[in-house]
């Protein structure tokens, strides 16, 4: 037999795939198979690895979090259920809250019950959404009691399903795990902070890539920074600072951070329900007069120039504008947080506090009330 050319098994080779192709779309084409695609879509991106225990453990830190978090396949982190721990918390107005979840590690006082239920709410998020204040003081809660004032609203309900630690990616994947509460809704809150760097520390795992690596004078100033303002360093500036080192992830993160949401927008838009997404700002780019002279010593000790140390809220507005060109629904509402009485948000962490919660949950009720 003679032997083929080079050149001819590279042409071989491109018919092969060219014929493959063409089967594969006349096959969709036929209503039958097309149909199973749809109903047989899964949130997890198929030309991507899974993140099994192990990878879970190196983004999340298992064995540090691990009395209070549990890997989960398709949320990759969740609350552990039967939690309750009291903080004590200066600025609190009894000087602690309460945290505590139920059945289902939603951080909710009560059981979330099957059977018959009224209008169901979910809302997806990071600490911020989990709340570091008593589970009624929540926006999700005092939502849910906005609601339930509404004439025919009365067991309404708006679950907490926030989670610390997790980003967008994570929330995508408690959306699809928490699909058997039947919610109507989802809300899903991106915390500008650090979200984007959560977001794309997962997308590196699922590409089975590497991320960069420090070098040690990099962590030699985040290590002292953390130590002495571990809250402001944590929400906020560490993301800065990171992006500062690798401006190139900026947009990686960006392009991650979106690709979650719309996942999101598309699976509730195939399961008929409504998706709301949520742009919460820092602490720093609400109110950078409260507690101006921690935010300025952060930055000096981070070498952080005032434009590096605003990437976080540029990030922000550019994914509110992103959400606007693809059509989703988003409540961006830093310039209303900006216009409120300070302090909204904790001095001893940087976290939303109890007045920034209660403002939240009032914007929010505006923008959900009449398409309930």
């Amino acid at each position: 037999m003679p032997r083929l050319r080079r050149s001819s098994l590279l042409a071989l080779a491109a018919l092969i795939v060219l014929a493959a192709a063409a089967a594969a779309l006349l096959l969709l084409r036929d209503p039958r198979v097309s149909a199973w695609v749809k109903g047989h879509s899964v949130h997890v991106l198929d030309r991507r690895r899974a993140i099994d225990l192990g990878a879970a453990n190196e983004i999340f830190d298992l064995e540090r979090i691990g009395d209070e978090f549990a890997y989960d396949p398709v949320a990759l982190l969740v609350s552990k259920a039967g939690r309750e721990q009291d903080w004590p918390w200066p600025e609190a107005p009894r000087g602690a809250f309460t945290l505590r979840t139920n059945e289902l590690g939603l951080h909710e006082d009560g059981p979330t019950l099957g059977g018959e239920h009224g209008t169901r709410i979910l809302v997806c998020g990071d600490s911020h959404t989990a709340g570091v204040v008593d589970n009624a003081d929540s926006f999700a809660n005092r939502l849910e009691a906005r609601l339930r004032a509404l004439p025919g609203h009365a067991t309404l309900e708006v679950l907490n399903a926030g989670v610390a630690y997790t980003g967008p990616y994570c929330y995508r994947g408690m959306l699809e795990k928490r699909l058997d509460l039947q919610p109507r809704v989802c809300v899903a809150v991106l915390f500008t902070g650090n979200d984007f760097w959560d977001d794309l520390k997962i997308r590196y795992a699922l590409d089975g890539w590497t991320p960069p690596r420090c070098n040690e004078e990099y962590l030699a100033r985040l290590v002292a920074a953390s130590a002495r303002w571990r809250g402001p360093v944590s929400q906020g500036f560490n993301q800065a600072y990171r992006f500062e080192h690798f401006p190139w992830e900026r947009e990686r993160a960006l392009a991650a951070v979106i690709e979650s949401f719309l996942a999101m927008r598309d699976r509730c838009a195939q399961l008929g329900i409504q998706f709301l997404a949520v742009v919460l700002p820092t602490k720093m780019d609400v109110e950078p007069e409260d507690d101006a002279g921690v935010q300025a010593a952060v930055q000096t000790e981070l070498g952080l120039t005032p434009e590096a140390a605003a990437v976080n809220r540029e990030l922000g507005r550019s994914f509110a504008e992103s959400m606007a060109r693809a059509g989703v629904r988003c409540l961006d509402p830093l310039d209303a947080l900006r216009r409120a009485p300070h302090p909204l948000y904790w001095r001893q962490d940087y976290h939303l506090g109890r007045a920034g919660h209660e403002l939240l949950s009032e914007l929010l009720f505006e923008e959900l009330r009449a398409s309930l």
